[in-house]
């Protein structure tokens, strides 16, 4: 029973990933590949289809009301938060400040290189405080569509943006599900946990990804790809974004960031670090918030609205993986993965279910129990299991099923085919140094 199990485990995963890379609602994706893994699962004590009914109406609604309680308040500070934040001219004004730096740069070349590196920098700053990509892209898009077009540079490269969020999985202090869920799981502070390995990972990650950014532009250049290549049709529907003239001050704009960052240091629960900077986002920006027919209650009620969908997508996939781990063939996966040394078996399962769920933020809160068994029997300290949970999750977990390739494509009015083919090298790669590093060191010792 177990192996027809498993089978029915990579079936539904299958099923899973066919129709989120088709675009299909992903609750209802997550729901579909549970019933089809509950199907090949065999019944229970009361039958069959009893077993299937219990499957869905206990184990899976029941993860989707463990996950919707325990992520609901970050997910809609967090998108309150960046609409604030952009609504009252805070992102734009860090946009146009770093922008500006670059324009001032002398080289030729390295211009270009940090021309291309910008908009990655703002998804990293703006996803850091939990700023989800969802809210993002409406504020780097036409920003980064003027210096890029500037430069020259290749306008499906504006992917480098989302696949760069993969760097603040890594990063101590970001405040993003996975991160808390990590915490949650193992114990820890959120935020201080594994803090010198995570800050290594995070330089290897930038600095694997300059240079990919140098060779891609040094190879674009070689094949005659210019910006208009694939931002033609971006370009014919697109508008300015404007100026700086009328922002509030840089200080202003970042303080907001800065109060929730310390908040969480001080170990503030994350929710509520979110609601103090949308407290002072309101504060700071309220003259902006209320120009025209615009009002800071609009503006909360909005962000409040768009996060439930992205909320309910990571709720439901989360719980497909509470029915994964009930069933006997995830019992058999582990049984065959037994055979490998723990520290590899915990590696390996983050690793395979992040790639699976194409996003670190489902897999960590629904199999961040099972890596920290294996890591513990490694011998790992709570605080490096955290960390090494996260960066083993990091590489895999924005792949070409992830919601985030589509709606950046098709905003940025990129083939997707071409945007995924950015989004997953640009992820993937540059994590995957630190990941190797780190278990290099635990495997000699030297961590533990």
């Amino acid at each position: 029973m177990g192996t027809i199990s498993l089978i029915g485990i990579v079936v539904g995963l299958v099923v899973f990933i066919f129709l989120a890379f088709r675009s299909f609602n992903l609750q209802l994706a997550a729901l579909i590949a549970t019933v089809v893994m509950l199907i090949f699962a065999g019944g229970g004590e009361n039958g069959y289809w009893a077993a299937i009914y219990d499957g869905v109406f206990t184990t899976w609604i029941g993860g989707v009301a463990g996950a919707l309680k325990a992520y609901f308040l970050i997910f809609c500070f967090g998108s309150m938060f960046g609409l604030l934040m952009a609504r009252g001219g805070a992102t734009k004004r860090i946009a146009f400040t770093i922008a500006g730096a670059i324009r001032g740069i002398k080289n030729p070349v390295s211009k270009k290189v940090m021309a291309a590196f910008f908009v990655p920098l703002l998804y990293i700053i703006l996803s850091y405080v939990g700023i989800s990509g969802f809210v993002i892209v409406f504020t780097v898009l036409y920003m980064g569509m003027e210096l890029f077009r500037e430069c020259d540079i290749p306008w499906r490269l504006y992917c480098m943006g989302g696949a760069s969020c993969a760097s603040t999985v890594i990063l101590g202090g970001a405040i993003q599900v996975a991160n808390v869920a990590a915490g949650e799981i193992t114990g820890t502070n959120s935020l201080t946990a594994g803090m010198a390995l995570s800050v290594v990972g995070f330089v290897l990650f930038i600095i694997t990804l300059i240079i990919m950014i140098r060779l891609e532009l040094q190879q674009a250049e070689k094949r005659g790809e210019t910006f208009m290549t694939t931002g033609a049709d971006f370009v014919k529907n697109s508008q300015a974004s404007g100026s700086a003239e009328g922002l509030p001050n840089i200080v202003v704009s970042v303080l907001p960031m800065i109060a929730v960052v310390v908040c969480a240091v001080l170990q503030i629960n994350v929710a509520l670090a979110l609601l103090i900077g949308c407290l002072l986002s309101v504060v700071l920006y309220w003259k902006w918030l209320n120009e025209g027919d615009g009002t800071w209650l609009k503006v909360v009620g909005e962000g409040m609205t768009s996060a439930y969908v992205p909320l309910m997508s990571v709720c439901c996939t989360v719980a497909m993986g509470t029915v994964i781990k009930s069933l006997p063939g995830f019992r058999q996966l582990l049984s065959l993965m037994g055979t490998l040394p723990d520290l590899a078996q915990g590696v390996g399962l983050m690793a395979v279910f992040s790639f699976i769920m194409a996003s670190s933020t489902s897999a960590v809160p629904a199999f961040g129990a099972v890596v920290f068994e294996k890591f513990s029997a490694a011998g790992l300290s709570a605080p490096l299991a955290h960390r090494l949970m996260l960066m083993s999750a990091a590489p895999f977990g924005i792949m070409f099923h992830n919601a985030g390739v589509v709606n950046a494509s098709t905003l940025a009015k990129i083939e997707y085919k071409k945007a995924v083919s950015v989004y997953v090298r640009y992820s993937c790669l540059p994590a995957l140094p630190g990941l190797i590093l780190a278990v290099v060191l635990v495997s000699l010792g030297i961590l533990h």
